[in-house]
């Protein structure tokens, strides 16, 4: 915070101004941003990175023919072909 107060982005705030209760509503609406941003993020990667539906539909992909674009395709999409290709529905 200091930085930012000496480059004159935010204005540092005088602690007398604001009361304890707007202080404990400012750290829980923080607390809160932060922790539903650092859930969506994680969420999202943990998605992406660990998901078997994407990396075996990726790896699939990579083994098939170009006959049929599936860059495009949702990841239902993919399952539901892989499925179709090999005789389960």
């Amino acid at each position: 915070m200091q930085r930012l107060a000496r480059i004159r982005i935010l204005e540092p705030e005088d602690p007398s101004t604001v009361s304890a209760f707007e202080r404990k509503i400012r750290r829980l609406l923080s607390f809160a941003y932060r922790l539903s941003v650092s859930i969506f993020v994680t969420v999202h990667l943990f998605d992406f990175l660990f998901s078997s539906v994407w990396m075996h539909g990726y790896i699939w992909s990579l083994n098939l023919p170009i006959d049929l674009d599936m860059s495009d395709k949702s990841a239902g999409a993919i399952v539901y072909h892989q499925l179709e290709q090999v005789g389960v529905e």
